[in-house]
């Protein structure tokens, strides 16, 4: 029997969007002969989380905010782990794993390395996001049904009627995507809840495109022509602009492709390095 073996490398990239030409400032941060996706940067700016393959499964890695020390902060060594999301206070971060069989919020003190799970009756919960004060994990039960769960452990409540399949918490508010038949609308809800609403005057994003958001807006790929752009919407005037470009999509494409400081000066995103397939071929005895 013969067959293909292939490995793609995803890189890390880091760019300043406060200098004069953003694009001359991209650097390769974090980069391994594998796969690392789903940066997050840590409240205060000072470390950054991922999710990596480089160590044979899928685990938490951590850098400090040059990309140096990383620190695998997990060590299930089978199960699929990944979707890392950091608490304000900036020692606990939370996870999906499928360490039982089907996704599972875990939560982890980055100083213990003790990963637990969270208690509650939902099941398949996945992609977690902190509530700025920590007391409330918002998660995914992989079917667009966007939860709310106490960070102690209890009850998880829906959230929304809109189906959703990514989110961030800023400040006291919660932004969500809602796929509509033309692209992705982007919508805001108090986190302690209230009435939601699309976010006036922002354009729809792209099924394939990144989108992130801090206190003062939402940072959005658009590959919608030429070259792929990255785009900040400001909340307080509610008008858009161009900030840089990209030389391919952000990887994964959706949600999770972009990560951005809390001061809006450092963007992370994902690009694809070495492609690299084989033959094999194996036979019997």
């Amino acid at each position: 029997m013969a067959y293909v073996r292939g490995r793609n490398t995803v890189d890390i990239w880091r760019a300043d969007l406060t200098a004069a030409h953003p694009e001359e400032s991209a650097v390769k941060l974090i980069y391994s002969t594998r796969a690392q996706v789903i940066p997050r940067y840590s409240h205060d700016g000072a470390r950054i989380a991922f999710q990596s393959n480089r160590s044979g499964s899928v685990e938490i890695w951590m850098t400090d905010a040059q990309g140096a020390d990383p620190d695998r902060l997990t060590s299930f060594k089978g199960p699929f782990t990944g979707a890392p999301s950091w608490c304000s206070d900036g020692r606990r971060i939370a996870f999906d794993s499928r360490v039982s069989g089907i996704s599972a919020i875990y939560i982890e003190d980055i100083n213990e390395r003790v990963p637990h799970k969270l208690a509650t009756a939902q099941g398949n919960l996945s992609r977690p996001a902190w509530s700025n004060d920590c007391r409330w994990l918002f998660a995914s039960d992989g079917h667009g049904v966007l939860y709310r769960v106490p960070s102690s452990g209890g009850q998880a409540e829906r959230f929304t009627d809109q189906l959703s399949s990514y989110y961030v918490v800023v400040a006291d508010r919660v932004i969500f995507n809602v796929l509509e038949p033309t692209g992705v609308v982007l919508w805001s809800k108090p986190a302690g809840g209230g009435p939601q609403a699309p976010l006036e005057s922002l354009p729809k994003v792209g099924y394939d495109d990144a989108w992130a958001a801090t206190t003062a807006g939402i940072y959005y790929t658009d590959s919608s022509s030429g070259p792929i752009s990255v785009n900040f919407y400001e909340f307080a005037s509610r008008t858009t602009r161009r900030l840089m470009t990209l030389r391919q999509a952000p990887i994964p494409g959706g949600g999770p492709g972009i990560a951005v400081s809390a001061d809006g000066r450092w963007l992370l995103y994902c690009q694809s390095g070495d492609e690299q397939s084989e033959i094999m071929l194996a036979t019997g005895r």
